[in-house]
């Protein structure tokens, strides 16, 4: 529906894509068209064409959305298909999209390749809402008695009434696409529309293998289930869809559950896992341990060179890191953003890298006070990320400040205050869900911003030595260090819950397997070492319960923790590394060296890891490939 034009925004300077739909002077169609233009612009994602702004010019509706150089994923599919971990990455981020447009109550309706805009380096943007349904909406731009969509594309009940279907028709869209960038061609095809739609109601889709017969089998299951005839049939979401995907990326074979539901552990490649955003220098927060070595080239043992590996006492190890990187400046944060890039913060400067070839691909130079102490990823996406930066004391002379950047872009945006007077913010954690968490730890200040760029909400974590904090599902958790227990909180409301006790101080947390779980690594302090043990626990917030994981972990302080895909890896003071399978809470992997580290933060996909030297500008990749299940 209407004509797309590129233009130029005369005020801001900038191309964009300007759509113009012609109504014919009929006020109602108009007023309706605007109601869901209006609830369409509130989707900020960074895998959904962005809309700018609306209106109605001389009896024609207008948007002005985001110019994606590039093209669509229709037009790539006709060069051939795509390769199929390059079809289930693809997906996989349109799966995203498509679930962040349903929490906001948006249905798509017409998902299809020719709505998949690819920019120029090949990343997915969804586009074209023009048959969007709304939930809660008083009336729909889009009515009951016509076949709304593109039938190749739809799904069965869309077919038979569009106005009745729910997010499950556009989990069959999905797989549609993605049947379509495995294959070259729709699942259905017929020399007449009327031939299309009594396919698509009555027939089965070819399966992928018969047409492409090195189609893996795990991925083309996925495909077929996607598109089963009935909705009950196929996964329950889209978050649901994404998740297996991503399952089957990562080498793993789900099983089956009722409903579509796969294991909710899935739903960790969607949460920022070290304190919810990011690895953290342990250069701000409480004291280092006495047992900390000095920052020091890694000399793992036992050494075979760099990559090697080998096994010791049952144990794997990989003998040193695949690459050392220098940040210019002390390195405080690192995060992987996927294909082999990464962002390194600290210091007056945000840097991605290309890690394969030690290479720097941009820098951001921060302008705000002292330097960047806290980065967060957009939690879908990762495109957007949030710097945080500050003098770094409590009688700092200026309050903490925050600055936008996108890895597109080799701009930040201007830094503005936080909305409130804070000298420090060393952590902060980002929700799709719940916004922006920010946290000055060594006061025990929390402040959440429910939209990342409003004015902040603060309050007081019942706690002068808050250490760490994150959001867990509907949970806001804060890492009480001078009462060695957990605060819980509603990220929603912000009002205190409940407490879990620990057998000591927490300095990290990191997302659990399931929603209700939280990893928490404990140490004592230095001058209480007699009271309690260093380790990694398993907490779950439901029943207020700790149990460990791997007690006496490390004899020094963990400054980095994550989980993925099952696994838990972690950095110490110490100069230790390891990595934990959660289910047998068997240790799998573990380094030493005369290192110091100061954070980590693991791949979304792979057995990868980005560390920390304790107060130093380097950080090493660890490629852990080699590790077998």
């Amino acid at each position: 529906m209407g004509v797309v034009y590129r233009a130029r925004d005369p005020e801001l300077g900038r191309e964009v894509a300007l759509k113009v739909v012609d109504l014919h002077g009929d006020e109602a169609e108009l007023e309706r068209f605007r109601r869901e233009g209006v609830s369409l612009a509130q989707l900020r994602h960074a895998h959904v064409v962005e809309v700018h702004d609306l209106g109605v010019f001389e009896g024609r509706a207008f948007l002005a959305m985001a110019y994606v150089r590039g093209e669509s994923l229709a037009e790539r599919l006709r060069r051939g298909p795509l390769e199929p971990r390059q079809a289930a990455e693809l997906v996989a981020l349109l799966c995203d999209a498509v679930a962040h447009a349903h929490a906001a109550g948006v249905l798509h309706r017409d998902l299809k390749p020719a709505n998949v805009l690819l920019d120029e380096e090949g990343r997915p943007r969804l586009t074209d809402f023009g048959l969007a349904k709304v939930r809660d909406a008083t009336r729909q731009l889009t009515e009951t008695g016509g076949v709304l969509g593109t039938p190749a594309f739809m799904a069965p009940e869309q077919i038979r009434d569009a106005a009745r279907v729910d997010e499950r028709a556009d989990v069959y869209g999905l797989g549609a696409i993605l049947y379509a960038a495995l294959c070259a061609q729709p699942p259905f095809s017929g020399a007449t529309t009327i031939n299309v739609l009594h396919a698509v109601l009555e027939g089965s889709p070819t399966p992928p293998r018969e047409l492409a017969p090195e189609l893996p089998p795990g991925l083309e299951a996925i495909t077929l289930r996607a598109l089963a005839r009935a909705p009950q049939e196929r996964q329950a979401s889209a978050a649901d869809l994404g998740g297996e995907l991503r399952s089957w990326l990562g080498g793993e074979a789900p099983a089956r559950q009722g409903g579509g539901t796969w294991a909710a552990a899935l739903l960790l490649l969607l949460v920022l896992a070290l304190a919810g955003g990011a690895a953290s220098s342990a250069g701000s927060g409480p004291p280092p341990s006495p047992l900390a070595g000095p920052s020091a080239s890694p000399s793992a043992a036992p050494s075979e060179g760099p990559g090697s590996s080998g096994t010791s006492a049952g144990k794997r190890w990989l003998s040193a890191p695949r690459r050392v990187l220098e940040h210019p400046g002390t390195c405080r944060v690192v995060r992987f953003l996927g294909g082999g890039r990464a962002l390194s913060a600290g210091g007056g400067a945000v840097v991605l890298w290309d890690l394969e070839r030690g290479a720097r691909l941009r820098q951001w130079a921060w302008t705000g006070p002292g330097e960047v102490r806290a980065l967060a990823l957009e939690p879908e996406g990762y495109q957007r990320f949030l710097a945080v930066g500050s003098e770094g004391t409590i009688n700092a002379s200026q309050p903490a400040m925050l600055a936008w950047g996108d890895v597109t872009s080799s701009e930040l945006e201007p830094e503005r205050p936080i909305g409130f007077v804070l000298p420090v913010v060393d952590r902060v954690s980002w929700s799709a869900t719940h916004g922006v968490l920010l946290g000055f730890t060594r006061s025990g200040t929390v402040s959440v911003l429910g939209d990342p760029r409003a004015p902040a909400g603060t309050f007081e974590a019942d706690s002068a030595h808050a250490h760490c904090l994150t959001f867990q599902g509907e949970w806001l958790v804060i890492g009480r260090w001078n009462k060695a227990s957990l605060q819980v909180r509603s990220a929603a409301q912000r009002g205190l819950l409940g407490t879990v006790n620990l057998p000591t101080q927490p300095w990290e947390l990191a997302g659990g397997p399931r929603r209700h779980e939280l990893v928490v690594a404990c140490a004592p302090r230095p001058d209480e070492a007699a009271k309690g043990p260093a380790g990694l626990f398993l907490v779950d917030l439901d029943q207020s319960t700790c149990a460990a994981i791997a007690a006496d972990a490390s004899a020094t302080p963990i400054v980095g923790l994550d989980q993925r895909r099952g696994w838990v890896y972690a950095a110490s003071q110490g100069g230790e590394l390891g990595a934990w399978r959660l289910e047998t809470r068997e240790r799998v992997w573990q380094a030493k060296s005369e290192t110091a580290y100061g954070g980590l933060s693991a791949a979304p996909r792979g057995r990868e890891l980005l560390v920390i030297e304790r107060e130093s500008p380097r950080f090493q990749w660890w490629d852990l490939s080699a590790l077998e299940e």
